[in-house]
């Protein structure tokens, strides 16, 4: 996708490495690109140029993303100025914040350059629906935490549980005395990993202790 008309990105982002990686993306395609390391540089060059669209890291040293923001939409000459954040934060309240401080948009790191290039070209196409698209954001979210918490509360009942029933058969559980191996409550003689696996859902690795492996190693030394 080339850019007919010259479309200056003002690129924020305190890491040199992604700064070359975005900004060559981005000139790439025929954009214009001016690159500040934090909020306060990003301000100055806004002052002197404004951008057609700001794409901004939020955690950076000085002035972050949010005060960027915050700056670039109480100013006059830059409030209509779209604006795209790119973070590693990913809760609600995190977008809420970019919302209060005037953010048009988040993409969440890592991403593929396509992506960026494409909320970039659907922004200088829609920019009247930025807004809404937002929301929408917000909404998936949310929508997204809900699930991540479902996912824990069901892990921890099921820890629960099953120390529960390992707790119920302490006085019942039977041991090969040769062998070592447990019997479940079908009757099956299965190894004590895969009984603690399936009454407790612990994991485990297979080691030597020190013993062992001197053990091991003076049957394995050469003569």
């Amino acid at each position: 996708m080339m850019v007919q008309a010259v479309v200056d990105i003002l690129l924020v982002e305190d890491s040199q490495t992604q700064a070359e990686l975005i900004g060559h993306a981005l000139e790439e395609c025929g954009y214009r690109v001016r690159t500040a390391r934090n909020g306060l540089q990003a301000l100055d060059l806004a002052r002197e140029l404004v951008p057609t669209l700001v794409v901004s890291d939020i955690v950076m040293p000085g002035l972050d993303g949010y005060g960027l923001c915050r700056a670039l939409k109480g100013d006059p000459e830059t409030s209509a100025v779209p604006i795209i954040l790119l973070t590693t934060l990913s809760e609600p309240a995190d977008i809420v914040r970019g919302i209060e401080s005037g953010a048009d948009n988040f993409l969440c790191k890592p991403f593929a350059p396509e992506a960026l290039l494409e909320r970039i070209g659907y922004f200088l196409e829609n920019g009247a629906l930025r807004r809404s698209q937002m929301f929408e954001l917000l909404l998936a979210a949310f929508d997204d935490l809900r699930r991540k918490q479902e996912r824990a509360e069901r892990a921890y009942h099921e820890l629960k549980n099953g120390r529960h029933r390992v707790h119920a058969q302490e006085d019942a559980v039977r041991i090969c005395a040769k062998c070592k191996k447990v019997q479940d409550d079908q009757g099956e003689w299965i190894p004590v990993e895969e009984f603690l696996r399936r009454t407790a859902g612990l994991s485990f690795t297979h080691e030597f202790c020190g013993e062992c492996g001197d053990g091991l190693m003076r049957k394995t030394a050469c003569p």
